[in-house]
């Protein structure tokens, strides 16, 4: 009886760990789109978000357009973008705030 009662142990602790490594931060979706950047030529676009509105999803994709090529953090946000292209880069932003992880998410150039 001893015997099944660490077996069944381990499996249970086996199972929550990996219910936690698979519902971390990193594997959720992007509920949200947000749309594109208004006007014509370069920009961002496809902005997505998670656990963030949309109007600081925008927020966050305006102030990094503005300080492209400067540090990407900024207010307790960090971004990280990899280059698709000549003109293109999928940019990613993270924040913790109020206790839980934001996401922001889309693609800047022309």
């Amino acid at each position: 009886m001893l015997k099944i009662l660490k077996i069944a142990t381990v499996v249970i602790v086996l199972g929550a760990a990996l219910f936690v490594s698979t519902s971390s931060a990193s594997a959720h979706g992007f509920p949200r789109h947000c749309g594109d950047q208004p006007g014509r030529g370069a920009g961002w676009f496809d902005v997505r978000s998670y656990q963030a509105n949309c109007h600081l999803a925008r927020a966050v994709a305006d102030y990094f357009v503005w300080e492209s090529g400067g540090d990407h953090r900024f207010f307790g946000w960090r971004c990280d973008s990899d280059r698709l292209g000549l003109e293109l880069s999928n940019v990613d932003c993270k924040s913790r705030r109020r206790g839980f992880h934001q996401h922001v998410r889309f693609r800047f150039g022309a």
